[in-house]
């Protein structure tokens, strides 16, 4: 790792940041202890009357759009309009957009009207993102790699965000520098939730690094280290997301112990 991976990581443990998470359902309990692993803590919330307390205490909002309902919609947009007025970093998960014209719609309006620091998502996502368009999930791998940096690099000059594109490789991207980062495989493919994971580790990196590229690079980075290694060993699906998680504690760990 980074020596600026281990500084970020060394001031994470220092500030301790709450994370206002707003997610799906199945992943929570992988993306709570994602966040605990790395010494941030997680707030999770779906109730609009408490979001401005819970604010005024986080320092980084992550909102997944895997749970999608007109009264997620409503407080996702709470958060957000508060977020942006108390400068608090909005890092968004676009699941689904592109398979329905619900999704893409409630996707491009929240980055059309609020400001967000940081979008994680797939090549399907992003293009569709970009363009307003349905994308065709599963058509990942359809898309070129070339076409996937100009997608995610339009993206971000057109709204002043990093992106952050998971796939055969992760590429980190604003309008001006890039990062690319290997830790895919037939493994880590079979892991729901291994994306949203990775969008709350880059809320954590956000909340104490106000540079959202340079926040986005550094957590991805570090995802990586953490999910290389086990990929390749881990006997199967859940063994490998339960190896991810020590993986996280154990080398934000190593990072924090020389301050």
């Amino acid at each position: 790792m980074t020596e600026e991976m281990n500084e970020i990581l060394r001031t994470i443990k220092q500030q301790k940041p709450f994370v206002l998470t707003i997610t799906n359902y199945f992943p929570m309990g992988y993306v709570a202890s994602g966040i605990r692993s790395i010494g941030g803590f997680p707030i999770m919330c779906s109730a609009e009357e408490e979001v401005e307390e819970l604010l005024r205490i986080s320092k980084a909002v992550v909102i997944n759009l895997g749970k999608l309902d007109n009264p997620f919609v409503k407080l996702s947009n709470a958060i957000c309009k508060l977020a942006n007025k108390m400068n608090i970093p909005i890092i968004l998960d676009p699941v689904g957009a592109g398979a329905s014209r619900y999704r893409t719609d409630i996707a491009t309006h929240l980055i059309n009207k609020h400001q967000i620091s940081i979008i994680r998502g797939y090549p399907n996502e992003i293009a569709s993102l970009l363009t307003g368009e349905l994308v065709i999930q599963g058509n990942n791998h359809l898309q070129e790699d070339k076409l996937i940096v100009e997608n995610a690099r339009s993206l971000s000059t057109k709204h002043n965000l990093a992106v952050v594109v998971s796939g055969k490789r992760h590429i980190v991207v604003d309008s001006a520098q890039m990062g690319q980062f290997n830790f895919d495989s037939a493994m880590v493919q079979k892991v729901a939730g291994i994306g949203n994971l990775l969008s709350a580790i880059i809320s954590v990196f956000n909340s104490v690094v106000k540079d959202p590229f340079l926040a986005a690079k550094n957590a991805t980075h570090f995802y990586a280290e953490c999910v290389g290694p086990i990929s390749s060993s881990a006997s199967g699906p859940a063994s490998l997301i339960i190896g991810i998680i020590d993986n996280i504690y154990i080398n934000a760990t190593k990072a924090q112990l020389f301050t």
